[in-house]
Order: C-alpha cells, then structure tokens, then sequence
C-alpha cells in the first residue's frame, strides 16, 4: 500500500472498513469543525520544563503519523505511546494510538484510547466518531449511535459519523432511519463521484426498491422533514449544490450518455468549474487520464479555489508521472524551477509546484513546497516546513499565515487561533483585533497572492 493511501485510510479508517474499496479521495478530509485535538493545556504555554515535553510529544505523535502512513503500524504504535510518556494529557496522541490499536484489531484497547482522548477533549469529534465506529464493530449498537450522535453535535457534515450511523442503523434493521442517515451523507458529501457516495445511493435505491420510507433520525438542531436530498456537486458552499444533466447517468455508470450530456450543458451554460470537473471525472473514469488532465486544469482556470479539483488534479499527475508518461507541468516550460512553481500554483495546479521544487534548496522553493503541500492537504509536512521556516525567520509573513491555516485545517482550533493573532500581529495586546478564520483566510490567501506568488517585476 503506498503512503498516500495508507494516510488516507488511518483517517478515515471506519469508512474503509465499512467499504473496502473506499480509498479516501472523495471523503469529507476538512478539518472537523470544533476539534482542538492537538492542542495543550495553556500552562505548557509558559512554563518552560512542560513546552519542552509538549514539543517532544508533538515531534513524536508526527513521527508516529509517518510511521503509520508508511504501514510500519507496530513502530507507529511505540511513538505514540513515548509520546504519551512525555506527556500523558495529550488528546491527539491518545486518538492516535487508538486508530493504532483499530488498524491492529484490538478494539478494547482503541476504544480505551478514544475515551482517554474524550476524557481530555469532549469536543474532539474525530475520537467521537472513532469510537462509535468501534462500539459499531462489537455490535454495542446503542453505544455507538450515542457517540455518533455526539460526534455529530460538533461535525454535523462528517460523511464517515452518517455512514457509521447508517450501518448500525441497518444492523439494528433500523431501515427508514438508515436511509434518512444515508440521505445525509449524500447531502453532506462535496464530491457525488466519492466511493462512500456512490455506495450510499445504491443503498438508498435498494431500501427504495424494497418500498422503505424514510423515518427521521437526527441530532438537535438536525431538520425532521423528510423527503429527495439534491445531488451533491463539488460546490464549495453546502446551500449552493449544483445539478447537471448528466448526473443520474453517471450515478448509474452509463457514463458516454453522462458525457454527452455533460458536454451539451456546457456548450448551451458556458464555463463552469463544477461542471468542467464533472466532465474531467467522466473521463476518468473511463482511464481516458489525458482528457480528465485538460478538464480539471480549466476547472481551475475558471475558480482556483477548489481544493478537492487540485487534489484529483494532483493524485492524477503523479499517476500519469509514475507511469513513464511525459506530463507539463501547470507552469509552462523552461526557466526557474520555483518561478514555474510558482506560475503552477497560481493557476491552481500545486501538484505540478510540489514535483517542480520537492526537496529543493533553491531559494524561495521551501516556501513554495509548503503552500503547495498545505493546498494538496499534507498537513503535516506543510507544518513541518512553515515551523522550519519560522525558525530561520521568526518574523516571516508567509511562513507565519502559512502555518495558522495549517493548524485550522488540521482542526487544532486553539493553536490556530493563537497563530492567526500572530500572523494579525495583536498577541498580547488587551482588547486587540481578534481575526474571524474565515476573514483570515480571506485576507491570507491575497497576501500569498501578492508575496509569495506575484511574478518577478519587469526590470528596465
């Protein structure tokens, strides 16, 4: 199993277990909303003696993350437990070990390991849903819709917290409940080609078929009214799901009628980066890779904001790279390495920018690794870079952004917040400007924009 793969599957190890042939790619990978899980009581924050032991944990939890995504899972599980021996308060290493303990088939010790991680952080909805996925697997059926529940109280989009919830749901022969769970994991979903999705409708349209009616299930604050869900699209937005002609086809594989009538909607709509991905996906699927190649990049040419677009966009460049095949990257031939990486980001092909300047000790090619790295979702790797960064400069600008929208994508609220008053410059002061993630990440991405990302001024 390659790295990639197996990191994809110890984060969403309960939907790959409840569908072997789900490999990650089109699930819910976005930070869960309210997690703060590797973050450390504040008294590490200012005695000297525990921030030494916080970053040793930290440095060995990474570690252990690399170990695991390499498939070395009994190293892995010898990181994460140093690590809770420097510092035992740590709820991400506990969650950590846990998954360990799930990949290696102790459950008791993995659901140990989630409540510990809870006991620290009740919020942490990634250990919720864990162990409920857990409790799942030992038939505690209760149990595990009371953790879903909860998970779900905090991270109401989670596409694995529905899934778990409607298989427990099925096994319960809980079948109208199932498929109103199953109703919102398609809903909840921003990719309606994603293995889980795919596998939900043809469950839907089973208990359909079978004339079940949808009986509501939900947490507080869920809507009780029943009835169609839209098709979800790549729409960044969740009010805003984008329907095509084309899409039933392609949900029921036929997919040359899906293209034609993909490639009719764009001839009479015009350019849409939806539906330029959808077209792209077709032909994906169909292994015609160089057509899929041409249409992800004009998706990105017409909204260079769609992440789950860049990241298909990558994982297929590197295909097509590992194959032998000849593939430009995003920007353009010839000339510096980091300026054409630089270009490839710009036009929203950062698998292009991280092949041009991986590993690079050309100037300006680690910053530009890091952002690559942090829009292709390699969290970890992008905060190592950004952390070196700042160490050589601790009052680099990009490095500073760089490495709080890090830390809000991985979820670690607490971290991230008090990254992005760095980055706003306000820490310490009473009463300061305190920055809202999303305006941040507004006013980040433009200063990337205009830092790290402008082309060279034109000399005289």
């Amino acid at each position: 199993m390659s790295a990639v793969k197996a990191t994809c599957t110890r984060t969403l190890w309960a939907v790959v277990m409840a569908l072997a042939s789900v490999h990650g790619a089109g699930a819910v990978q976005a930070a869960e909303p309210g997690d703060d899980a590797g973050e450390i009581e504040d008294e590490a924050r200012v005695d000297p003696v525990l921030a030494e032991r916080r970053d040793k944990a930290q440095a060995l939890v990474r570690r252990g993350q690399e170990l695991a995504g390499m498939g070395r899972r009994e190293e892995a599980l010898a990181a994460f437990g140093a690590a809770l021996e420097v510092y035992p308060a740590y709820p991400l290493a506990h969650h950590e070990l846990g998954v360990s303990f799930a990949d290696l088939g102790d459950l008791e010790k993995a659901a140990a390991s989630f409540e510990r991680a809870l006991a620290l952080a009740p919020d942490f909805a990634r250990a919720r849903q864990a162990l409920g996925e857990v409790r799942r697997r030992q038939k505690r059926f209760g149990e595990a819709l009371d953790q879903f529940k909860a998970a779900l109280a905090v991270a109401p989009e989670d596409v694995a917290t529905w899934y778990g919830v409607a298989a427990t749901l099925r096994a319960q022969k809980k079948n109208g409940e199932a498929l109103h769970a199953l109703r919102r994991l398609v809903r909840a979903a921003d990719n309606p080609m994603a293995p889980p999705v795919i596998e939900a409708n043809k469950e839907i349209a089973a208990l359909e078929k079978a004339g079940v009616r949808e009986v509501a299930w939900g947490v507080e604050g869920e809507p009780d009214a029943v009835g169609e869900t839209p098709t979800p699209t790549v729409a960044t937005a969740p009010g805003t799901l984008t329907r095509h002609d084309g899409d039933a086809e392609f949900t029921e594989r036929r997919y040359l009628a899906a293209l034609e009538r993909y490639l009719g909607a764009w001839s009479d709509e015009g350019p849409d980066a939806v539906l330029a991905y959808k077209i792209g996906a077709t032909f994906a699927v169909m292994n015609d890779d160089r057509q899929a190649l041409a249409w992800w990049r004009k998706a990105l040419a017409i909204d260079p904001g769609r992440e789950l677009v860049a990241r298909h966009l990558a994982l297929l460049v590197a295909k097509l790279r590992q194959s032998g095949a000849e593939v430009s990257d995003g920007g353009g031939d010839g000339g510096d390495a980091v300026a054409r990486a630089k270009e490839a980001l710009r036009l929203g092909d950062p698998g292009s920018a991280l092949f041009l300047v991986k590993g690079s000790d050309r100037p300006g090619a680690a910053a530009v690794e890091a952002e690559a790295r942090l829009r292709l979702g390699d969290f970890a790797r992008a905060r190592a870079i950004f952390e070196e960064l700042l160490g050589e400069d601790p009052e680099d600008r990009v490095a500073k952004g760089g490495l709080a929208e890090t830390l809000l994508r991985m979820g670690q609220a607490g971290a991230a917040e008090k990254a992005i008053q760095a980055w706003v410059g306000s820490v310490g002061s009473e009463g300061g400007y305190k920055a809202r993630p999303e305006t941040f990440l507004v006013f980040r991405r433009g200063e990337v924009e205009a830092r790290l990302l402008a082309p060279p001024e034109p000399e005289d």
